[in-house]
């Protein structure tokens, strides 16, 4: 599943038994707080799932196709989400209680390259 905007703001407005017009400002809010504080090196605390802060990357020769000459890429920030360990947990106790090991079953990992035509990223 896919929680979307609209999608999440429904949820919100669900559980707390409040109209989507009153949980939508609020929702814009918190996300503006947030961004502007990581827009400000703050690193963003959310408890139960993680911390969302930059990472640093330093500039490196990037590996490429056989056929292809290397490139260099030069060095970057980037968002990065240190998951909490009871996240960390529960997505194992999850993994396990559906026979997985190295993830989740039904996912494919990461090959690096983007996916073709009618590839949705879920080994289903």
């Amino acid at each position: 599943m896919n929680l979307a905007h609209k999608k999440l703001l429904s949820e919100v407005a669900r559980e707390t038994n409040l109209p989507k017009n009153v949980v939508k400002p609020v929702m814009v809010t918190i996300l503006d707080i947030m961004r502007d504080n990581l827009i400000n090196g703050t690193p963003v605390v959310l408890p139960g799932i993680g911390t969302i802060g930059f990472a640093y990357r330093s500039k490196r020769t990037a590996k490429t196709l056989p056929d292809h000459p290397p490139f260099k890429q030069p060095e970057t920030y980037y968002l990065k989400l240190k998951n909490s360990q009871s996240l960390k947990d529960a997505l194992r106790e999850l993994c396990t209680e559906r026979g997985g090991k190295d993830g989740l079953p039904g996912l494919r990992k990461p090959t690096g390259r983007k996916p073709g035509p009618g590839i949705t990223g879920t080994g289903s």
